[in-house]
Formats: C-alpha cells, sequence, structure tokens
C-alpha cells in the first residue's frame, strides 16, 4: 500500500500551518513595535526595535529560528518592567513632593511663631530658615532632594527641643515637645513594617498637638475676659507626651536594626552584581546608620535595580547568543549536552521571573567543552569512514537490509568527503552522527557475519564450504593455496561487492595478458598493457586509471602480481565512491596475498 496520498496530506497540512503561523508572528511583532512608543522615553528600545524587525523581515520569505523569537518576546518583557519600573518610580515621586510641599506650609508657620523668640533660639531659626529656603526651592524646581528633606527636619527638631528647654509654662514645653517628636518621626524612612505603628503614633502627636492648641485658646480667652470666672490649671501632666517619646525611640531602634539588616543584604547583592560603587555607598550608609544619620534607602535600592536589570539584559543577550551556539548539540544525549540544555533552561526560567542567570558561566565551560569533542570527532570522520568503508566489504556478502542501510549511508558520506571542510558545525555534526549510526550498524553485521562463519564451520568440516563460505572469510585466516588458473578468494570478495552496487555494470579480475579469470564485463577491455604504459608516461607507474565516456565509466586498478581489476559503471556519478573503494580493494588483496 503506498503512503505517497498520506504524505501528500502532510505536506499540504504542514505549509497551511507554517503560513497560520507565520500570521500570528507577523501580527505579534507588529503589536510590539506600535506599543514601543507608549513606553517612556527612558526605556531603550533601540536593541528590541533592531531585533524585531529583523524577524519580520525573515517572516516575510520563512519561519525565523525560534531561538531569535523567543529573544525578542525577553528583551520586550524586560522592556515592560523597566517601564513599570519607572511608573512606580513616579508615583512615589509625586507622593514625595505631596509630603514636601505639607511640610512646607507647616514650617512657613513655625517659623512666623518663631519670629518674636529670644537670641537663645534664634540661630536654630536661623538654620531652619536657611534649609527651609533650599527646600522651598527645590519644591519649585518639582525636584525631591532627600539631604535637604533630611536637613530641614532635623533643624526643625533641633528648634523644637530648644524651645522645649527654654518654655516656662507648661502648655509652650509640651508642644514644643509634640513638635520635636514629630519632626523626629517623619524625618524616619520607616518601613513597610513599621508603617501602621508610625502613622497611628503620628497622627496621636497631631490629635495631641491640636488639643493643646485648642486648650491654648480657650485659656487665652479667659484670660481676655475680665468677668469670666476663674478656672485652676490642672496638675502637670505629661505622661502621655512621655509615653509617645518611648514609642518614637522603639520605632527609631527598630528601624535602625531593620536598616542596618537591609543595608547589609543590599552590600552583600551589590558584592554579587560587582559593582564596586555601589558598594562604597552602602558602606557609607551603614556608617552614617552608625551616628543616628538615615540614608535614603530608596534611592539605594533604586540604584541596586538599576544595576540588577542593565546585568539581566546582558545576560538575555548572552543566553540568546549560547542558545543558538548550542543548536547544532541538541540531539546529543551525551552527559555534557544533556547538562548544557539543563543549564539554559535553567537561566531562561530564572530570567523570564526577573532574577539574574547564575549558572551561564557554566554553560560557557559545557560549550566549550562539547565544541572541542565535536572538533575531535569530526576531525576523525575522515578516517573513521575509510574504516567503515573497508568493514563494510568484510560483511557486505551478509546482503541484509542493514548492510543495504550501511551502504547507502556510507556512500552518501563518501560522496560529500571533500565538502565537508565547507559544510557548517551543525550539519557536520549531522554527518558525524550519521557515521556513527552506520558504524554501530556495522557492529551489529560483524557480529552476524562471525556467527554464520562459525556456524558454518560446524556444520560442514575443510573443503565442502569452501566455494561458498569463502565469502565470509576474512584476509587474515589461513587459505590454501589456489591451483593454477584458480581465483583468489580475497578478489572474487571485492568483485562481489562492486556488483552488488547499482551503478555497476560489471567486475572482473583480468590476469597481465587481459585474459579473464574471474567476474563478468558487459564489454572485455582491449589494450590495457598500452594503457598503463600510456599512463605511467604521463605521470609516472600506475597504480589505478578511471576512463569517463558518454556511456558511462570505467575503472581499472592492477594488483602487485600483474593482474587488472576492472569496474565498468553506467552512471559517472558514483565514479568518485568506487574509485576510492577500488583503491582500498588492491591494497587488501595485495596485503593478503602471500
Amino acid at each position: 500500500r503506498s503512503v505517497a496520498p498520506v504524505l501528500a496530506g502532510f505536506g499540504a497540512d504542514l505549509e497551511s500551518t507554517q503560513l497560520m503561523l507565520r500570521d500570528d508572528l507577523r501580527e505579534e511583532l507588529e503589536e510590539l513595535l506600535a506599543s514601543l512608543p507608549q513606553l517612556r522615553p527612558e526605556v531603550d528600545t533601540t536593541e528590541l526595535a533592531q531585533a524585531a524587525r529583523v524577524t519580520l523581515g525573515i517572516l516575510s520569505t520563512s519561519l525565523p529560528d525560534l531561538a531569535d523569537v523567543e529573544h525578542v518576546r525577553r528583551l520586550a518583557q524586560v522592556a515592560r518592567e523597566q517601564d513599570a519600573d519607572l511608573a512606580k518610580a513616579e508615583e512615589q515621586h509625586a507622593r514625595q513632593l505631596q509630603e514636601q510641599d505639607q511640610l512646607i506650609g507647616r514650617l512657613e508657620a513655625t517659623l512666623l511663631r518663631s519670629d518674636g523668640e529670644d537670641d537663645g533660639v534664634s540661630a536654630e531659626v536661623e538654620r531652619l530658615r536657611a534649609e527651609f529656603d533650599n527646600l522651598r526651592l527645590a519644591q519649585a524646581q518639582q525636584t525631591v532632594v532627600p539631604e535637604v528633606m533630611a536637613a530641614v527636619r532635623q533643624a526643625e527638631e533641633r528648634l523644637a527641643r530648644s524651645l522645649a528647654e527654654r518654655a516656662t509654662e507648661r502648655s509652650e514645653r509640651r508642644r514644643a515637645r509634640l513638635t520635636a517628636l514629630r519632626a523626629q518621626l517623619e524625618s524616619l524612612p520607616v518601613t513597610q513594617t513599621l508603617h501602621d505603628r508610625a502613622e497611628a503614633t503620628r497622627l496621636e502627636i497631631e490629635r495631641l498637638l491640636a488639643e493643646q492648641e485648642n486648650t491654648d485658646a480657650v485659656a487665652a480667652l479667659l484670660i481676655d475676659d475680665e468677668g469670666a470666672p476663674l478656672v485652676p490649671s490642672a496638675e502637670p501632666d505629661d505622661r502621655d507626651v512621655d509615653a509617645l517619646a518611648e514609642v518614637v525611640a522603639g520605632i527609631r531602634a527598630q528601624l535602625t536594626g531593620s536598616l542596618r539588616n537591609r543595608l547589609m543584604n543590599m552590600a552583600e547583592r551589590a558584592a554579587e552584581l560587582g559593582n564596586n560603587n555601589l558598594i562604597e555607598r552602602l558602606q557609607r550608609a551603614l556608617m552614617a546608620l552608625e551616628r543616628d544619620e538615615y540614608p535614603d534607602i530608596n534611592q539605594l535600592q533604586a540604584s541596586l535595580r538599576q544595576e540588577h536589570e542593565a546585568q539581566r539584559l546582558e545576560q538575555v543577550d548572552e543566553l540568546h547568543r549560547l542558545a543558538t551556539a548550542a543548536a547544532p548539540f541538541a540531539g546529543e544525549e551525551s552527559p555534557r549536552a544533556v547538562e548544557l540544555r539543563r543549564v539554559l533552561d535553567e537561566a531562561r526560567a530564572q530570567l523570564e521571573r526577573g532574577a539574574l542567570a547564575v549558572h551561564l558561566p557554566r554553560a560557557v565551560e559545557l560549550l566549550e567543552g562539547l565544541r572541542a569533542e565535536a572538533d575531535e570527532r569530526l576531525a576523525s570522520v575522515p578516517r573513521r569512514l575509510d574504516a567503515a568503508l573497508a568493514r563494510l566489504e568484510k560483511v557486505a556478502a551478509l546482503n541484509s537490509e542493514d548492510v543495504g542501510t550501511a551502504r547507502r549511508i556510507l556512500n552518501h558520506l563518501d560522496s560529500q568527503r571533500d565538502a565537508l571542510p565547507r559544510l557548517s558545525p551543525g550539519l557536520r555534526l549531522q554527518l558525524e552522527a550519521s557515521l556513527s549510526s552506520a558504524e554501530s550498524l556495522l557492529d551489529k553485521l560483524e557480529g552476524e557475519f562471525e556467527a554464520t562463519r562459525l556456524v558454518a564451520d560446524e556444520v560442514m568440516s575443510g573443503g565442502l564450504l569452501d566455494g561458498v563460505l569463502g565469502l565470509f572469510r576474512t584476509g587474515s585466516e589461513e587459505r590454501p593455496e589456489p591451483a593454477p588458473g584458480a581465483v583468489a578468494i580475497a578478489p572474487q570478495a571485492r568483485l562481489e561487492a562492486f556488483l552488488a552496487e547499482e551503478s555497476v555494470t560489471g567486475a572482473a579480475l583480468l590476469d597481465a595478458g587481459g585474459e579473464l579469470v574471474a567476474g563478468r564485463l558487459e564489454r572485455a577491455p582491449e589494450g590495457l598493457p598500452q594503457l598503463r604504459a600510456a599512463a605511467a608516461a604521463v605521470a609516472g607507474p600506475a597504480r589505478v586509471v578511471s576512463v569517463e565516456s558518454a556511456a558511462g565509466a570505467l575503472l581499472l586498478g592492477w594488483l602487485a602480481n600483474g593482474d587488472c581489476l576492472v569496474v565498468e559503471l553506467a552512471d559517472a556519478s558514483s565514479h568518485a565512491i568506487l574509485l576510492s573503494r577500488l583503491r582500498r580493494a588492491l591494497q587488501e588483496i595485495d596485503a593478503a596475498t602471500p
């Protein structure tokens, strides 16, 4: 039953599937290119756009390599993640500007109230005014300068502490202490873990400040009203303020420990990234933390994340290069090839998760090892091919399907022998794999050959089957001397092997005088001694001569005893392969002839 109709249907299905896949990929890449202008200008999409356009160009005629498509997708993923990070940074910047604006409004009121203070706090007032001017300038430029914010809050806290120390009335001292606690709390770079606790404390401070201001306002009204009844003042009790001070101190201590751990972890991460500048910044931040100076943890995290993403983008390119270089070894099952595929798969998964691929250097080592092994195997192909062809001739008489398969493989490889250096590494490895499969077949055939010979030796003794089993005997076995005019076993086996080829129309052994000794020929050549003499006159003593004509080709090879092996070809396309085999046959027959 013919499978041609089924194969034709498969071909049509494959072609339609390829067209659909090309359309889907084209639509995906066109949408990707159209979305690039929507990303923020800070996102560098140059490499992504170029890779997408190149892949689109390939799609116009054929399907691109899967590794190239995956590379474009990873570049797009990195670009989208960078855009999302920038969006978060913009939101955070907007919140910081709002907080900065609120702080400016509050400081204006503080400075207005402090204009009439005595000389004891005038220095603190002037320091706060100078920092306030810097803050207002930054706000006008819509910029957030963490150092200026920290300096302003520190100046506000110092002024509040000075006012608390110099206050003669309980209400003034209480208000100054609460203001100092608020400034101290707001100066802390509160982490997400402490945010709720710090916010609750800040709201409580605001509530007490508002309550104190209301109390002071009521007291001022009563003093101005001469007819108002006297209200006895309450006993001084600042236990609530003391409790808040302890809470703020606890938050500060807990935050210091948390920031120290985070900075140390970030320093380790920066060391892994190999960024010396970032390592130095983190070390300075750790030393400043010991002096109760809090660094801008968000800015440090942003710098660390930027370095991480830069290296991740480099690794995306490196992974693409390695995957492309490893493609010729995709079909190998050696331990090194299997490990390389595993390492590349892990690296691909890590990069897609947003992490760095930590084992890419191992992939480079494995790839170099595979290349070295491949170079060694490829360098041995000519020698192995010659050996395989010789082994095939010894087992050709089995005439099995495996013999035919091995012959087709080896003949194809022999025809490509001269082109091997010009082929791509991938094609050369495929041919080497074919040679390995042929060698495996020959191992099997040699076992079958030996088993057949042993069985025949056991069944029949001596010379009863010499005429038959002679085809299966190797040249190393002892043979009786042939009778005068008899055909030697080794040439006879070679003749049968040549006659088994499709393009061979005749193969024979002629004696020195040109008489047929064994084999068959469609036309007996004449003038062989003269032909050999003419060839010797042109190029020296002739061992092998080939003659091509419109009808085919004639191959002639002379043995050391003067006999001649003649091979007739109907098709000259296999001329080179059979000529090589003829040379080896002559060498082996001469070596086996006593």
